[in-house]
């Protein structure tokens, strides 16, 4: 960016400046020597690219508005020169606007004014200065209106639109401001045509600036003066150009340059922005840049350190967890910002990277910060950025942390007050929603154990579950603790477990029952010891027991007592004298530690055991020679089929009519009914249920 002349402390000057636009933007003086303009104010400077210099028309000196043109050269020697020019010239005037036009390689000149002069006249014609001709000549270019032609103005904004080969003009004063915005064609013929855009627009305005952005075609203006009662503005405005044109007020992120009027300014096409410079009032910082890319943003000359969060709030977390935000810190200023280094306010924060480094205008370096949970804290902390920002050199981002302690909520499913005996239960943990572990057990015991058993937690929706074996429930009742652990740290439900664990109550027994055990073979014979198992529910703990036991029939029972024999069973053992042929009658009445039972459960009853007999022989020798009528019931396998006559074998020998004699009766294969053994078929005597049989014996 060059600038020429102007005002220095009210006092005109004739120097030239130029600002490097460079990563690292420098303003410096151009010394040139004679010959050189005058001092002067309101002049253009507009570049011609293909000579490579900058061409400077007009302006107000001390003595009077001028009409010469010079060329300041930017070859490798700076230098100015008086441009020999051919043809009238336009009269001398200031406060004008010039362009330059590549297709026509000439210079535009429109409007402007002459201060010194008794009466205050807006120019309102067009010259152009063709730069291609061996000497450059003047020439007045008359335009036509569609429909009507401009006033004349000075004081106001134009800009080049390539893609439309047009002029666009905008605002300025012709005896009072104007808002009015008008385009003129370059092509022959010269067309003026008043544009009216949609929408709202800037208002009236002198001592403005404007540029054309070419990467969205569209106008940009910036500042000026709108002759209110604070009439110095600080407002951007794009006219977009494609399609139907309408103003939009631009609302650029960041610092906002000083208002100002009869600034200059200009277009950055490498950085894609607009650079403003000086103007009225005076500001100690004349130098912006509105980078005009995606979301609109200004810039300072000097180095602005900015973060893309005011405060960082990290995430609710528990101990042994960690924490992590990600933001950025960029450079808002136009030259480079120097991050120089950090300080962090809390041992439970980390940086990703505390490395000095260099940003240039728009750039960036990405910075996580990390929060170490290994200690708890509900605290207000920092981060302290240290940089050569000279407004903010200690940029201080509030920090807010919270560790919290692993805490979660446990209970059995269901909310049971008594868990049914010897079946297996959940325990249901719910961890609090910032909670994160590695590990979640269950701890569990029968009440009266020393050591507990474990068993993880599976996911159980947003919750987690873990099941008590049913070995675990009994009378007792289950202690129970749950464990979290994370990254080194732990926390248990209760909290003074192992200690003093949760509690969960459990039913008694409803009932028991008793097992008679085979005393030969798998059956039950009488004259042999008998032993009663008692089966309890699992989980129930036997605490003493009594068995009433009598030969069936008798009146007296027998008090036995249950003990637990070698091979962890509950046994009463019948003597083998109250196991008679007539079959056991008995009932057992028992405690367990939270029961008082009884079996059978009916108040009065008693079980019946029939049992088997080794020989059919009566004890003793009876009387012979009289008859007896005894009912002997019997029970075979049904399996063998045996038949009474081969049970009787073994006592009474072979059949023999003259010593013993077995009858059966049916009266479909006899008259009497009466039917022998050895006179009919053997099946007969088989042994089946419902069938009667009578014996006669010599003997007793």
């Amino acid at each position: 960016m060059m600038v020429f002349g102007g005002l220095v402390n009210n006092q005109l000057t004739n120097q030239v400046w130029q600002l490097q636009l460079a990563d690292a933007p420098t303003w410096s003086f151009v010394p040139t020597v004679s010959p050189r303009p005058t001092a002067r104010r309101a002049a253009t400077l507009s570049y011609d690219p293909r000579r490579n210099r900058m061409l400077m028309f007009g302006g107000e000196d001390a003595d009077s508005v001028r009409s010469d043109v010079w060329v300041l050269s930017l070859g490798s020697a700076v230098a100015w020169s008086p441009l020999v020019t051919t043809g009238p010239r336009p009269r001398a005037r200031a406060d004008h606007s010039a362009i330059y036009d590549p297709v026509g390689d000439r210079l535009v000149i429109y409007g402007g004014v002459d201060h010194t002069s008794s009466q205050l006249e807006a120019y309102g014609d067009i010259w152009s200065l063709s730069l291609s001709d061996s000497v450059p000549t003047w020439q007045e270019l008359l335009a036509v209106g569609d429909p009507a032609l401009p006033r004349g103005r000075f004081d106001h904004s134009a800009v080049l639109d390539p893609s439309g080969h047009r002029m666009l003009v905008y605002g300025g004063d012709f005896g009072g401001p104007t808002d009015d915005l008008w385009s003129l064609s370059l092509d022959d013929p010269l067309t003026w045509t008043r544009l009216v855009p949609a929408g709202p627009r800037p208002g009236v305005r002198v001592f403005h600036s404007a540029v054309f952005d070419p990467a969205r075609a569209a106008m940009v203006l910036f500042g000026g003066n709108d002759a209110s009662a604070d009439p110095i503005r600080d407002e951007v405005w794009q006219l977009p150009l494609n399609g139907v044109p309408s103003w939009e007020r631009l609302h650029p992120e960041g610092e906002t340059p000083p208002a100002r009027e009869q600034h200059s300014a200009c277009y950055d096409p490498v950085r894609d922005r607009m650079i403003v410079f000086g103007g009225v009032p005076e500001s100690t910082a004349p130098t912006w840049a509105l980078d005009l890319q995606g979301a609109t943003s200004w810039a300072p000359f000097r180095p602005v350190l900015r973060s893309t969060t005011a405060a960082i709030r990290l995430p609710t977390i528990c101990l042994g967890d960690t924490a992590q935000v990600a933001f950025q810190l960029r450079n808002q200023g136009m030259s480079p910002l120097a991050l120089q280094g950090y300080t962090v306010s809390s041992t439970t924060l980390r940086l990703g990277s505390s490395s000095p480094v260099s940003l240039g205008w728009r750039e960036h370096v990405d910075q996580t910060l990390v929060l170490v949970g290994d200690s708890l804290t509900n605290s207000a902390d920092s981060i302290v950025v240290h940089s050569d920002d000279p407004e903010r050199p200690a940029f201080v981002i509030p920090v807010l942390t919270d560790v919290r302690p692993i805490s979660f909520q446990t209970r059995v499913l269901g909310d049971p007050e008594r868990v049914p005996l010897g079946e297996s239960f959940i325990v249901v943990a719910t961890p609090d929603s910032f909670v994160t572990f590695e590990r979640a057990v269950l701890f569990h015991r029968r009440v009266g154990d020393v050591a507990f058993d474990s068993v993880g937690f599976s996911v159980l929706g947003s919750a987690l579950a873990a099941q008590v074996p049913g070995a675990t429930v009994v009378e007792s009742g289950v202690e129970y603790y749950v464990e979290f652990r994370n990254g080194g740290f732990l926390a248990r439900q209760p909290a003074g477990a192992p200690a003093v664990p949760a509690l969960q109550r459990v039913s008694a027994p409803a009932a028991f029952t008793v097992l008679p055990l085979p005393n030969s073979g798998s059956g039950h014979f009488a004259g042999q010891d008998l032993d009663l198992q008692v089966l309890l529910p699992a989980g129930a703990a036997l605490e003493d027991g009594i068995l009433h036991v009598r030969r069936a029939g008798d009146r007296d029972s027998l008090l036995l007592t249950v003990s637990t024999d070698g091979l962890g069973r509950m046994i009463a053992t019948v003597p083998a004298a109250y196991v008679g042929n007539s079959g056991l009658e008995y009932w057992l009445e028992l405690r367990t530690r939270t029961a008082s039972l009884r079996f059978p459960p009916e108040p009065g009853a008693s079980a019946w055991l029939q049992v088997s007999l080794t020989r059919l022989a009566e004890p003793g020798t009876p009387p012979a020679s009289r008859y007896r009528l005894l009912a002997v019931p019997m029970e075979a396998d049904p399996v063998q089929q045996a038949s009474v006559a081969s049970m009787l074998f073994d006592d009474l020998g072979t059949y023999d009519r003259k010593r013993w004699r077995l009858f059966t009766y049916d009266p479909a294969l006899s008259t009497s009914g009466a039917i022998e053994f050895g006179k009919a078929p053997t099946d007969l005597f088989r042994l089946e249920p419902g069938r009667a049989r009578w014996l006669i014996t010599r003997d007793g």
